[in-house]
């Protein structure tokens, strides 16, 4: 029988948390009777990466404050700080990310998906109910496909996991969604396959269903990427694939030209894509012999320098090598009897992108075939090859841990990667989670094929405007209201009037060039290469593209103008270099661009002095440190070193 002192204490109100934001501080504090210093806690959050939890170090001491939400504050139109406890421990992290709610991390939906896939539509038969440990007001929930469909479901709510008696009583599903209706106008390439949750009946937080496989998982994550159902219909391939926590999700893309091809449809067919598949793993396995698959972006190019390295491998190592180009690109006609090059989509190529063991590329192996595969079979040869990437542009400037492929865990993680610099090393390493042991630094092919600082005062004085296409503006039907847009337009006018026209080159998104093949630039859209254009550019106008190394790399000038900058940070992330590394001015405001152009741009002529200063040069040698035209010999080096070829 407990004592009256026990009885007494037991209804003793607990110690309250206080927890309060302000100016970047979190401050936490515990009211106690003694009020030691450990009751105290403040935490700098402003170095906190966004949208990922982090621990405050301090312990809930009640269990009435395990497991609650302690703070909820907005910080902006689209940042918000949540403060919570999970278990023991209280945590917080800050939210950004525009497309949910900021509490749909405190909620799970818990789910076991079968479905069925056929040109009539989607079956779905699943298991799912709402873990609410935090207590949220749960209005309502819905079964949705992307923004397409939605379907009120009454999806059964706990605060943990409940008997499974129970979860077949109430938790049990089966749905059929048509699928012409989710094919209408242009639909969203990727649409989540998942659970709504209306929270507070205007913002929705939306969860993935599952289909799980302790088998996949065993092998590794990014082995969830594979289409796992596939069909086509009125033009499109459709196809279920899951992400990398296993969510589902559905892809509908127009079929492209060479999907229609007779040869590309029994070569990819499940019976002919399974016996390769499988007989190739086995000759893997079998033979001594490494074998060496290389290719550009979307198989269509020798621009970037991969076909030297592809030479020097086939010339001078014991492996065998191969370079994949499409019989139409221009180039292939001049390299169609060369030792080792093969067209693409023919049965060679097949058989050998199935039998590589290393895939050697400036881009992912959705290049070698069609971007966005349905085949499961070829997704999973690429899984289970190593990928050396030796990328095309300098990576430090986009932030891509957000919505990139090649971290650690996803579909194109690389076991090996070309860099350019130390500190090029250091913002990859971090950024997409690979160790520093798996980055070399060599440089890049495509830097070989330039000549160094040949761009000077003398050269011709071109200008070149080329923005970043914006993947928030993606649904705005009229173009003409797009930031991309009203910057170009607005930048053509302000360079036009101090540069002859002829020497504006405007590089264009295919989203806006029939758009603007019909405006007064038509004339300065350009034609050619990217490789072409930057070779002759002295000024570059830019906002977020890597090319300005490019630029700067062969002697040219960069401006970089990024009106945009805290709306395209929040779909994106942060930027990666601080502000005293570009290498070139940098701007925000039309008025800015206006004065700096007429500063240094005099009766048509570029100066360069002002524009490509001492600074900027000591910048970008610390991001690229290779300019001696040896990246090749180097990259040989290093992989015959590590045995890859």
């Amino acid at each position: 029988m407990p004592s009256k002192q026990s009885k007494q204490a037991s209804h003793d109100p607990t110690s309250p948390l206080v927890v309060e934001f302000n100016a970047g501080v979190l401050h936490l504090e515990y009211k106690t009777p003694r009020q030691y210093a450990t009751d105290v806690l403040d935490v700098d959050t402003t170095r906190a990466p966004d949208n990922r939890v982090q621990n405050t170090g301090l312990e809930v001491r009640s269990y009435r404050l395990k497991d609650k939400v302690h703070l909820v504050q907005t910080l902006s139109e689209v940042e918000t700080l949540v403060v919570f406890s999970e278990g023991n421990l209280v945590k917080y992290y800050r939210h950004t990310d525009v497309r949910t709610h900021p509490l749909t991390r405190l909620l799970v939906a818990k789910s076991k998906t079968y479905f069925h896939l056929t040109k009539r539509g989607l079956r779905l038969v699943y298991a799912c109910f709402i873990e609410n440990k935090y207590n949220l007001p749960i209005k309502q929930t819905y079964l949705v496909i992307g923004d397409e469909y939605s379907k009120r479901k009454d999806f059964p709510i706990y605060p943990d996991f409940p008997p499974k008696v129970e979860l077949l009583q109430k938790a049990i599903f089966t749905d059929f969604i048509p699928l012409m209706p989710l094919l209408q106008g242009e639909p969203a390439i990727n649409a989540k396959i998942g659970v709504s949750i209306d929270l507070d009946g205007t913002t929705l937080a939306k969860l993935h269903l599952v289909k799980g496989s302790r088998r996949l998982e065993s092998k590794g994550k990014r082995w969830f990427y594979a289409p796992i159902g596939r069909t086509h219909r009125n033009g499109y391939s459709i196809f279920v694939r899951r992400n990398n926590q296993a969510g589902l999700n559905l892809v509908r893309r127009p079929l492209s030209d060479t999907e229609k091809m007779f040869r590309f449809r029994f070569y990819e067919s499940l019976p002919v894509s399974f016996l390769l598949f499988h007989t190739a793993h086995v000759v893997r396995r079998l033979s001594d012999r490494t074998v060496n698959v290389y290719y550009e972006k979307e198989a269509n190019q020798i621009e970037e320098g991969t076909i030297n390295l592809f030479r020097k491998a086939r010339d001078h190592s014991k492996s065998k090598n191969f370079f994949i180009l499409n019989s139409w690109a221009k180039d292939f006609p001049s390299l169609r009897k060369e030792q080792g090059i093969l067209p693409n989509f023919s049965l060679k190529s097949y058989w050998y992108l199935y039998r590589a063991n290393n895939l050697i590329a400036t881009e992912t192996a959705n290049h070698v075939n069609v971007v966005r595969s349905d085949n499961k079979y070829m997704k999973c040869a690429s899984y289970s090859q190593r990928f050396i990437f030796l990328q095309h542009g300098v990576t430090y400037m986009k932030a891509h841990e957000k919505n990139t492929s090649f971290t650690r865990n996803r579909e194109f993680e690389p076991n090996l990667m070309i860099v350019n610099s130390l500190k090029e090393r250091d913002v990859v390493s971090s950024m997409l989670e690979l160790e520093e042991e798996r980055l070399l630094n060599t440089g890049m092919l495509i830097f070989d094929g330039i000549e160094y600082g040949h761009i000077t005062q003398k050269s011709p004085d071109i200008v070149t405007i080329m923005l970043t296409w914006k993947a928030y503006e993606e649904h705005i039907k009229d173009a003409t209201t797009t930031s991309y847009y009203k910057t170009v337009t607005a930048l053509y006018d302000t360079i036009s009037k101090l540069i002859d026209k002829k020497n504006i080159r405007i590089v264009i998104h295919p989203k806006v060039k029939e758009l603007m093949a019909q405006t007064d630039m038509a004339d300065a859209m350009w034609q050619g290469t990217i490789a072409e254009v930057l070779a002759e550019t002295k000024l570059l106008i830019t906002d977020y593209s890597s090319v300005c190394y490019n630029v700067f790399y062969q002697g040219g000038a960069v401006i970089y103008y990024q009106p945009d900058l805290e709306q395209y940070e929040q779909a994106n992330g942060k930027l990666l270099p601080r502000d005293d590394e570009y290498t070139g001015h940098r701007i925000f405001t039309e008025k800015e661009v206006k004065k700096l152009v007429q500063q240094n741009i005099t009766d048509g002529k570029i100066g360069m002095s002002g524009l490509r200063t001492k600074q900027h040069i000591a910048n970008y040698l610390s991001i690229n440190e290779h300019h001696d035209g040896k990246n090749c010999e180097r990259i040989f080096d290093k992989l015959m070193e590590l045995g890859i070829i």
